[in-house]
């Protein structure tokens, strides 16, 4: 059976500057935490992908991250988190932005592990530099027996009709496009 998994709207962020290192340290600046705390669209479960955008086409995903214990909300602001997201922007330039795709059921909330597996793949192959550890390769049998088990609207086993513009600019962002 497969489950199905909704992307939201992307969130554009903002950085300020660590003091002393010239623009080369970033980190997200507090009103773009509260605005990820806050979001409506980030009060379930399921993965998030914070991504950088150099001004042209596609931004460009640097870490995917899952939620199945507490909130997307929650869990993609955890210091750890923030931590990693600096690293992402260290020495780069570009605009970060973090996309949620959200649980659609309680069985699809059993799945968020095996999606995750899926789009560092997909987002490993659209960007070498990743940063995530874990979940890095996938053998060829596992990541076909996930898409088999999983639907994101609009751009995996999507379905029929036209993907709405959340999961068109998703699609971008995997390289999926």
């Amino acid at each position: 059976m497969t489950v199905e998994f909704t992307v939201q709207k992307r969130l554009e962020l903002q950085t300020e500057d660590i003091s002393n290192t010239h623009g080369l340290i970033r980190t997200l600046n507090g009103k773009s935490i509260e605005r990820i705390q806050t979001s409506a669209s980030g009060n379930g479960y399921g993965i998030y992908i914070f991504a950088l955008n150099n001004g042209g086409g596609n931004p460009v995903p640097w870490y995917v991250g899952m939620a199945a214990k507490q909130t997307l909300c929650a869990e993609s602001v955890t210091r750890d988190k923030l931590r990693k997201y600096s690293a992402a922007m260290f020495g780069r330039q570009g605009k970060p932005s973090i996309t949620f795709i959200s649980a659609d059921s309680k069985q699809a909330i059993s799945k968020i592990d095996s999606l995750e597996t899926l789009l560092i793949w997909i987002a490993r192959s659209k960007n070498p530099g990743l940063i995530n550890e874990r979940k890095v390769s996938g053998r060829p049998k596992t990541i076909i027996s996930i898409v088999n088990q999983v639907s994101v609207r609009g751009v995996i086993n999507r379905g029929q009709g036209q993907p709405s513009s959340n999961a068109q600019a998703f699609a971008g962002l995997m390289g999926l496009k």
